[in-house]
Parts: C-alpha cells; structure tokens; sequence
C-alpha cells in the first residue's frame, strides 16, 4: 500500500485536544519538558536522540514494575502482562 505525501504530512500533523485535567497536566508537561530539551540541547541532535532513546524505554518499565506489584498484592497470575510490557521496553 503506498502512501501520498500529503497523507503522510496530515499524519504529522495530528493533535488531540486535552479534554480532561489530566490530559491538560499531561499536555503542560510534555511542553515545558520540551522546552527545557530544546533549550538544553539546542543544535546537539546526536545526544538529544540518545536521550529520547533512553527515556523511552520508562513507560513499559513503570507499567511492567506496577503490573507485577498488582499481581503480587492479589496474589494472581498476571497472564504474561509482565514479560510482554518488560519487552517492550527493552525493545526500546
């Protein structure tokens, strides 16, 4: 399937408007973490990217971590969340 530049430029373009108070906090956030980045790293791209690369391998970490403890207190299986969120962020 091939895709049309200006498919692809609409795709960049994407944003959801933040309905909650979370989604804004999260919103306010991001920026001001961007804004601090931009600043910090400027024309340094190289080590902005590696970074980026670290810090994304956090979420599936955190989720991994948080999904283990909720097995531990119910005492429960947690059919294989664990592993596939660990890989995840090792994939990262």
């Amino acid at each position: 399937m091939k895709h049309s530049n200006e498919f692809t430029s609409d795709l960049l373009h994407i944003h959801h408007t933040p309905y909650s108070m979370n989604d804004r906090a999260a919103l306010r956030v991001v920026k001001t973490m961007r804004f601090f980045a931009d600043r910090f790293f400027a024309k340094r791209y190289g080590h902005r990217a590696v970074v980026l690369e670290t810090v994304a391998a956090v979420p599936g970490m955190v989720g991994g971590l948080l999904q283990h403890l909720r097995a531990i207190r119910h005492i429960r299986d947690d059919q294989g969340w664990i592993k596939e969120l660990i890989e995840e962020a090792d994939n990262e």
